[in-house]
């Protein structure tokens, strides 16, 4: 059971693949602004809905929010968003 559900949160996080892009900037601007925007959701993004029942749920939880607030972050910065 517990296999099939981290297939199933994988497929969740995985199923919808976001491209984002920014006119005239490089490869390294990038990594350089998501690692930005990724060290300021991991100092921000701390805690845990308590209202779900299981470690899972939570860290599942936890990874849906970070993905979303990353995205905002980097739209701040210029970057625009292509779904896949």
């Amino acid at each position: 059971m517990k296999n099939i559900l981290l297939i199933i949160g994988a497929l969740i996080l995985s199923g919808c693949t976001t491209i984002l892009y920014k006119d005239g900037a490089t490869q390294e601007d990038y990594k350089r602004e998501f690692g930005q925007c990724d060290y300021e959701v991991a100092l921000h993004a701390q805690g845990v809905d308590q209202s779900l029942n299981t470690m899972f749920g939570q860290e599942l939880d936890l990874a849906m929010r970070k993905k979303e607030l990353i995205l905002k972050c980097m739209q701040n910065k210029g970057w625009n968003q292509k779904a896949r």
